[in-house]
């Protein structure tokens, strides 16, 4: 006995449940970052791009499959449209949903909050300070100025 395969559209189904109140329908198995992953061809790709293209047929070059609903795990095609990686961002800023990451955080951050709170123990700063500090941390002197002077990690619970 095999057992049948299901379309795409049986196993979006399959793993999405609809909410009455928002109408979103959410992603019922895998997630990263928020947004449901469904196995295609042996290949991991995001839920709403496969619901999106069950619908409406292939996703043109640059394009990206956007929520109106702004939730990432909704693969209701009637909340999703394309838009340019620019129309992402400005639906974002428009929706008040920017926040950009901060402190260690920070994707490029070469310092911890407890490397800042170290650093700040060297208030005032001596002759040869920043620079030996910029050393230590990898980080230039000037960087370590701007952190003592709480120009930079101001946000920095230390």
């Amino acid at each position: 006995m095999t057992i049948p395969k299901l379309s795409l559209a049986e196993r979006i189904a399959q793993h999405s449940r609809p909410d009455p109140v928002s109408g979103c329908h959410a992603w019922t198995a895998s997630l990263t970052h928020g947004y449901g992953n469904l196995q295609v061809a042996g290949k991991l790709k995001k839920a709403h791009r496969i619901a999106w293209e069950v619908a409406n047929g292939p996703i043109p070059a640059g394009m990206m499959v956007c929520h109106r609903c702004d939730n990432p795990g909704c693969v209701n095609v009637e909340h999703l449209f394309l838009g340019t990686a620019q129309d992402n961002m400005t639906d974002k800023m428009a929706k008040g949903r920017h926040r950009p990451a901060r402190g260690s955080k920070c994707p490029w951050a070469k310092l911890t909050e407890s490397d800042v709170a170290a650093i700040r123990c060297n208030w005032p700063p001596r002759r040869g300070d920043l620079t030996r500090l910029g050393a230590q941390y990898g980080v230039s002197p000037s960087n370590i100025g701007y952190i003592l002077k709480n120009k930079s990690w101001r946000q920095a619970d230390v």
